[in-house]
């Protein structure tokens, strides 16, 4: 239910980066890698470095075929990281 809830609630701060990910944002070994069904589709989430967007602290997070790296509170992230045992 906590996964479930989390993902529900996983809404961008907003967009850091167009293009191919950037060093800093992790994405090369990413924290935690997720794939979802959203209308019987996979949806497929990476969630890279930590860092701050705009005072809040954040996680880069990708969504595969989508050309950008998007910052999501940590806040928002921390349960589904719990949940796969990843670190921050």
């Amino acid at each position: 239910a906590a996964v479930r809830d989390a993902l529900a609630n996983l809404v961008a701060e907003g967009a850091v980066s167009v293009g191919r990910p950037q060093p800093q944002e992790g994405m090369d070994k990413p924290a935690l890698e997720v794939t979802v069904e959203v209308d019987g589709e996979p949806v497929k989430l990476r969630f890279g470095a930590g860092d701050t967007f705009k005072g809040t602290s954040v996680v880069y997070a990708r969504r595969e075929g989508v050309d950008a790296t998007y910052a999501v509170a940590q806040a928002k992230v921390r349960p589904l990281l719990e949940a796969a045992g990843a670190s921050e």
